[in-house]
């Protein structure tokens, strides 16, 4: 008589037996198990006597063959999967209904699942406010008219100009995929626009040109020792906070140019690279340029010189970098692709927020693999940007509508500039839509203009303050025609009487407070 015990243990023996074979068979290999390798996965011994007899007259296989070689290892065989032998039904056990089918129990636990899930009304009645700060005001539509109308009349930056209402609509249909995970499909987009523009392997979209010019001097430098060429100048030595040096750990050589304009490759690079491998120097690994410089472009033949004179000498050792925030301005004045521009460098910077008037945001260019190098410095940096749609929408439509008006403000600076030297100004330097004066030779310092600026005793009847800083003035697309006449106006005034201005001044003039505005100073 087959008793329980033995009944549980035969049926999971051959049940074990079985599924053992099926994964041979799925594994490609139709073996049958020996009796001594079945002995291996199931030893005799663990079944009782009673069950084993009854097994031998069912089958001739389980029982191990006393002639077979033994195993040298007597523990048991481990299977491809982890088998859970199903607990047989008590005897005399009803069957299971239809009913109790799993099929049907599952579906219904699904249900009451899915239910049970919690999840966001679809409507929301009531509002989180924030608490209002001092500061707080209302924004509005006439507010923003105010600051259009006051960016129009100010000379400190081309960086104040605001985003025009076609770019709001063209934030509005921007996807808004994570470009972090590479999952924003109009920051793709852009981005394969501006590489195919300047005739690039690859583009990134970062948040400013700070940080768009310390990612490639970190992505080009492999590590110290070594350093940087620069004009002494440029925006990476002067305004980016050392940032060269704390990032990348990077010295700098310093350039000021001969000529006083732009460096050449004969008098100012070549003598100043660090090529041989003195222990006491640091070598020279890039040489970073800008165009413009304080509004005056860099001419194209001698950046074709020193490109091929660093890749010459440097033997592929040193690469070379533009911070081309403005050389949108550059195309525009000389009327050469920005493919032209840059084909001599291996990374190229655009500013995408200054003359353009762009939101925000900057664009590396370079190589397929350097441009990944920079999207993982990027996150490391903090600077990985989530949803970037809208902002990529806004630069392209700066980029179409702004960048063919760009040859406009450089009209305008030039008649600004004709103006002033009729009026006894000294001009430094002056290009593109910049210009850096002097006004010592009408016994003036930049703060007199300053001030005289927000004065109404100076500015003409009914008109506006103007805003200037230090001995420089940038014009944009957003500056408004009248304000140049104006400002003519108001040194006109200020020459007549410098006396009114420095004893009765508004005191809500800029004044010499702006960081890029370093001559001519009072004082200087």
């Amino acid at each position: 008589m087959l008793t329980a015990s033995s009944s549980r243990v035969l049926f999971s023996t051959r049940r074990l037996r079985s599924e053992v074979e099926r994964s041979q068979r799925l594994a490609g290999k139709r073996v049958r198990l020996s009796p001594a390798s079945w002995e291996l996965i199931c030893p005799s011994s663990s079944i009782s006597s009673s069950s084993r007899s009854i097994h031998q007259d069912q089958t001739t296989v389980v029982k191990a063959d006393p002639l077979a070689t033994p195993p040298a290892k007597t523990t048991q065989a481990r299977l491809p999967f982890r088998f859970f032998p199903p607990q047989p039904r008590p005897i005399n056990s009803p069957p299971r209904s239809a009913s109790a089918s799993p099929t049907r129990s599952m579906s219904t636990k699904a249900r009451s699942t899915s239910s049970s899930i919690p999840h966001a009304p679809s409507s929301i009645k009531e509002r989180f406010t924030l608490p209002q700060g001092p500061k707080a005001y209302e924004t509005s539509h006439v507010k923003n008219e105010d600051k259009l109308r006051a960016v129009g009349r100010d000379f400190r930056s081309d960086t104040l100009t605001i985003p025009t209402d076609s770019m709001f609509e063209a934030m509005k249909v921007a996807s808004r995929g994570d470009d972090v995970y590479l999952e924003d499909e109009t920051t793709t987009a852009f981005e394969e626009s501006i590489a195919l523009l300047l005739q690039k392997d690859a583009a990134i979209f970062v948040s400013s040109g700070t940080l768009s010019n310390q990612l490639a001097i970190r992505a080009h430098l492999a590590g110290p020792p070594h350093q940087i060429l620069l004009d002494v100048r440029a925006h990476i030595n002067r305004y980016e906070s050392g940032a060269a040096a704390a990032l990348s750990g990077a010295a700098s050589t310093t350039v000021s140019p001969t000529n006083g304009m732009y460096m050449t490759w004969e008098d100012d690079v070549r003598p100043n690279l660090i090529l041989d491998d003195d222990v006491h120097l640091a070598p020279t690994r890039l040489v970073c340029l800008e165009n413009t410089l304080g509004g005056v472009i860099f001419p194209q033949e001698e950046i074709i010189k020193i490109g091929n004179g660093v890749r010459e000498l440097g033997q592929g050792s040193v690469k070379f970098h533009l911070d081309g925030a403005r050389l949108w301005n550059v195309a525009a004045e000389t009327g050469k692709s920005m493919a032209e521009l840059a084909a001599p460098f291996d990374s190229v910077s655009l500013c995408l927020s200054k003359g353009l008037g762009a939101p925000m945001g900057t664009v590396l260019v370079g190589p397929k693999t350097f441009i990944h190098k920079v999207r993982h410095l990027r996150k490391m940096y903090g600077g990985g940007l989530r949803q970037t749609g809208p902002l990529a929408a806004a630069a392209r439509v700066a980029i179409e509508e702004h960048f063919p008006r760009l040859q406009t403000t450089h009209v305008m600076r030039q008649w600004l500039e004709d103006r002033l030297v009729e009026e006894g100004v000294h001009i430094e330097s002056s290009g593109t839509n910049m210009i850096f004066f002097d006004l010592s030779p009408l016994g003036l310092y930049p703060d007199d203009l300053s001030l005289a600026c927000t004065h109404p005793a100076y500015l003409p009847s009914g008109a506006e303050p103007l805003k200037t800083s230090g001995n420089r003035l940038v014009l944009h697309h957003q500056t408004n025609p009248q304000a140049l006449a104006d400002l003519v106006e108001v040194l006109r005034r200020l020459k007549a009487d410098p006396a009114g201005v420095r004893d009765g001044g508004s005191g809500d003039a800029v004044a010499s407070s702006g960081v890029y505005a370093t001559v001519g100073q009072r004082g200087k």
